[in-house]
C-alpha cells in the first residue's frame, strides 16, 4: 500500500507541476488572464482531492480499520 500511496501521490504532485508550468507559459504569452489561470488551478485541485480521500479510504480499507 506504501507503494501505491507513494506512486499516486507523486503523480498528482507531478501534475500540478505541469499545470503550473503550462498555465504560467499561457499567461506570459497573453493566451490566458491571471483570473483563468487562478480559476483552472482551483478547479483542477478540486477535482483531485476527491481522487486523494478515494486513496485514503481504500488505504483504509484494506487496513480493516
Amino acid at each position: 500500500m506504501a507503494k501505491f500511496f507513494a506512486s499516486s501521490q507523486f503523480i498528482t504532485d507531478v501534475f500540478n507541476v505541469v499545470i503550473l508550468a503550462a498555465g504560467g507559459v499561457f499567461v506570459l504569452l497573453g493566451q490566458i488572464g491571471y483570473p483563468e489561470y487562478a480559476t483552472f488551478i482551483i478547479s483542477v485541485n478540486l477535482f483531485i482531492q476527491p481522487i486523494n480521500q478515494l486513496i485514503f479510504f481504500m488505504e483504509q480499507f484494506q487496513n480493516g480499520t
